[in-house]
C-alpha cells in the first residue's frame, strides 16, 4: 500500500560524480604508466577499476542505514528556489509530544494544522494509536506513514475500512491540504494569493523529503515548483506563526528553520526524522 522511500539517491549521485573524476585521473596516470605496454594489459586495468567502482557502490548501499543524516539540497526551478531536507538512514514519524533534542531525533517540524481550540486539526494517528479522533471533512488530503514508507492520498480515497486498517497495522496518519497527486496539481484555495514561506512533505520517484520555499510565494507558485522538480505526491505542512522547526547539521549543531515563531508554544503535533527502530 505504501511507497518505498529511497533517501540516499542524492548522495549516491554526488558520490558517483566524485568517483568518475577519480577514475578519470587514474586512467590518465595509467596511460602514461602503461606507454609501451600492450593493450590487453591496459584493458585488464580498466576492468579492475570498474570492479572497484561496483564494490564502492555496493558498500554505499550497505552503510545507508548506519550513517543517519539530514541531507540538504537546493533546487532552482523556473520561478522559485526550493530547499530539500532529505532523511538519510532515518525514519519519518509523527508525535503529539514536543520532541526533546536528543541523539535519536535529527529533524522536527509541525505537521497537521492546529485548530482554534489548540487541538490537532483532523484525525491524527500515531503507530495505530488515535491522538485526535475528530475527522475534518474540509481537509483535502492525508498522509499514511510507517518508518520509511509513505503514501499521500486525497480525501476521496479515504474510507472507514482504510482507517481501521491503518490502526490495525500500527501505521501513523494525519490530515492536511493536499498539493500534488500523481504528478498533477490539486487545487488549494485555502491561501488564495497570499504569499508565505511554504513547506510540504513530498514523494519523488526515488525518495521522500521535506521541501521548503526559500522565499515567500503563493501556494500555486509552490505547487508548480514541486511539479517542475519531479514531485509525484505532496501534502502541505503547517506554517505561518506555527512554522518553527529545527534540524541537526553534519556537525550535530541545531539549526532553526521556519519564518515566524511567536505561536511556537501553541504547536500541537510534529513530524520528525529519527534513527531507525
Amino acid at each position: 500500500m505504501l511507497k518505498t522511500n529511497r533517501a540516499s539517491d542524492f548522495l549516491k549521485n554526488l558520490y558517483c560524480k566524485m568517483l568518475k573524476k577519480l577514475v578519470f585521473y587514474v586512467l590518465i596516470f595509467s596511460f602514461f604508466q602503461t606507454q609501451g605496454q600492450n593493450l590487453n594489459q591496459v584493458s585488464k586495468e580498466n576492468d579492475s577499476l570498474k570492479q572497484v567502482i561496483q564494490s564502492l557502490s555496493l558498500y554505499l548501499s550497505e552503510i545507508e542505514n548506519t550513517l543517519p543524516n539530514v541531507l540538504i539540497r537546493q533546487i532552482k526551478t523556473t520561478d522559485i528556489q526550493l530547499t530539500l531536507y532529505i532523511p538519510f538512514g532515518l525514519d519519518i514519524a509523527l508525535t503529539s509530544q514536543r520532541p526533546e533534542i536528543s541523539d535519536s531525533v535529527y529533524f522536527c517540524i509541525p505537521a497537521a494544522y492546529t485548530a482554534k481550540d489548540t487541538t490537532i486539526d483532523g484525525l491524527y494517528i500515531i503507530n495505530g494509536r488515535i491522538a485526535d479522533s475528530v475527522f475534518n471533512e474540509k481537509l483535502t488530503g492525508a498522509c499514511i506513514m510507517d518508518g520509511q514508507l509513505l503514501q499521500i492520498i486525497k480525501r476521496e480515497e479515504l474510507s472507514k475500512r482504510l482507517i481501521n486498517q491503518i490502526i490495525q497495522d500500527s501505521f501513523s496518519f494525519f490530515q492536511q491540504s493536499i498539493l500534488v497527486r500523481n504528478s498533477e496539481i490539486v487545487i488549494c484555495d485555502l491561501f488564495k494569493e497570499r504569499k508565505n514561506i511554504r513547506r510540504a512533505l513530498v514523494i519523488f520517484p526515488d525518495y521522500s523529503c521535506i521541501a521548503e520555499s526559500v522565499d515567500q510565494v503563493t501556494i500555486l507558485e509552490f505547487q508548480k515548483s514541486l511539479i517542475e522538480s519531479g514531485a509525484i505526491d505532496a501534502i502541505y505542512l503547517d506554517m505561518g506563526t506555527w512554522s518553527e522547526g529545527w534540524y541537526k547539521n553534519n556537525k550535530c549543531e541545531i539549526k532553526k528553520i521556519g519564518e515566524k515563531f511567536y505561536n511556537t508554544h501553541l504547536q500541537t503535533n510534529w513530524l520528525i526524522f529519527k534513527t531507525l527502530n
